[in-house]
This record gives structure tokens, sequence and C-alpha cells, in this order.
């Protein structure tokens, strides 16, 4: 089952955030073979591994504060989104030029979703905030649309594990394009053992760490630090939940402008 499919599943049956059964134990057999599920105890090896994952990025996913409302009609006198946005445009050129807004919004607002929620990622420029000044805030873009704001953590999670999985895999074609190779390194039972080391490293593929520079709105007072997130992206983003109308998110897509380009992986 693909990511999307299992948000999907997600969605229709909102399941816990700890399911009683993992739904990666296919796709680790999909990605590498079923030599590997025929290695003794897999189930029984592979399910610690992948609960120690899944709890590590729930954690860190956790950590990421918000939702805050994204409403340019409020822009001005809401602190949070005169700091983090120039001007009250770029809260449409954010909706506008995410890849992920133009691919899932109209399929959300379609099924009957008023509210949207998403992770919303953007980058300081560089040089700002070196003289004391609040860091000026640009490439402002989102990812994980979703009904509820848990319904985004637990899309985050399911892309962080999915992406964990298929990163391994990768190690192991990159193995396997070795003209000399060590064959004992893609025996199912060590190929196995790496992948569970792999899973158990989780924090080298997704960290969400406090944020160097702290700033506040209003009268100056701190109310919230904005952490960075560290994934595949080699591009580093400061991140915070979201939450805004689908016709707000509609109005933006509906701008005549260049074709949407940003994206974040994770």
């Amino acid at each position: 089952m693909s990511v999307f499919g299992k948000l999907s599943h997600l969605v229709r049956r909102r399941q816990s955030a700890r399911p009683a059964h993992h739904p990666f134990l296919a796709e680790v057999a999909s990605l590498f073979g079923p030599g590997l599920a025929r290695v003794p105890d897999f189930e029984a090896r592979l399910k610690p591994a992948l609960a120690f994952a899944i709890e590590y990025f729930d954690r860190e996913i956790a950590s990421i504060p918000g939702p805050f409302v994204l409403a340019p009609e409020t822009y001005g006198s809401d602190g949070f989104l005169t700091s983090i946005f120039p001007t009250t445009g770029d809260i449409a050129t954010a909706l506008n030029h995410s890849i992920e807004v133009r691919e899932s919004l109209p399929s959300l607002a379609d099924s009957g979703h008023v509210q949207v929620h998403a992770l919303l990622g953007m980058r300081r420029r560089p040089g700002d905030g070196a003289s004391g000044q609040p860091p000026v805030f640009a490439d402002h873009t989102l990812r994980s649309l979703a009904p509820t704001e848990q319904d985004t953590r637990n899309y985050l999670r399911l892309v962080a594990v999915d992406r964990l999985l298929k990163g391994f895999g990768e190690h192991v074609q990159r193995l396997r394009r070795q003209d000399e190779a060590p064959v004992k390194e893609l025996a199912p039972e060590n190929m196995l053992r790496g992948l569970l080391a792999w899973l158990n490293s989780p924090a080298e593929h997704l960290r969400i760490t406090p944020n160097a520079v702290r700033w506040g709105w209003g009268d100056g007072t701190l109310q919230y630090e904005l952490p960075t997130m560290h994934s595949a992206d080699r591009r580093q983003w400061i991140v915070c939940l979201v939450r805004f109308s689908a016709q707000t998110g509609l109005a933006a897509l509906h701008q005549a402008t260049a074709r949407p380009n940003r994206y974040i992986l994770i």
C-alpha cells in the first residue's frame, strides 16, 4: 500500500497513533523480496524495531508547534502571521506555489472538508538576524495536507517510516550494483540485521531540533520558538503546523502565477 493509500485508510478508520498491526510489514517484504520474510522469526524481530522507529517519529513530530491559523484577513492584527510572512500576499503565494497544495487540496475540498491542516516549512534568509533584527522568512512551503491536526501528524509519521524503509532499500540496491559486493551482506539474514540497525537509528533520518535564533511578536515577548526539521531534504526547514480554510486555499490556487515548484522532502 502506498503512503497515500495508508493515509486514506488512516482518515477513514481514524487509526490510533500506535496501531496494533504495523502496516509496513507487507511493504518490507515487497521492498526486499520474499526471502527476507522467510528468515526465522522475521515478524517477531521486525515488529519491535518498527515500533521503536514509529514511536521516535511520533515524539519528534509531536514537538512541532501549532497549528497556527493562516487567515490573510487577519494579517496585521495577528502577530504570528506578520512575523512569519513579510506581506499578506506571501500567504497566498505559499499556498499557490506548494506542489502538494495543488495536488491535494481540491480533493479534500470536494470531500467536504472546510478546514485543512498542513506542515508549513520556511527558510530564514542568509544574514538576517546578525544585527539583532528579527529574521525574515522566505520560500514558505506546505506539505502533508489532511483534515485534522492529528491526521497531518500521522501523515508525517507515515511518510517518515516509508522514507526510512526506502532509504534502506536504496542502500541495498547500491550494494547489488557493486561488482564486488560482499555476498554475505545480501544474504537474507544479514539484510534483516542491517534493516533492524537502520530502524533502530531513526534520528539519522529525521530530527526536529530547537532553533538557535529566537524571536517574538506583538509586544516582543517570546511566545514560540519554531524548530528546524532535518530530513532527507538537503534544505533545513523551520517548521510548524498550520490550519487554513479550504476556501482560502482554493482562492490562492486560482491566482494566475508561475507553475508551483515548492516542496519539502521528508
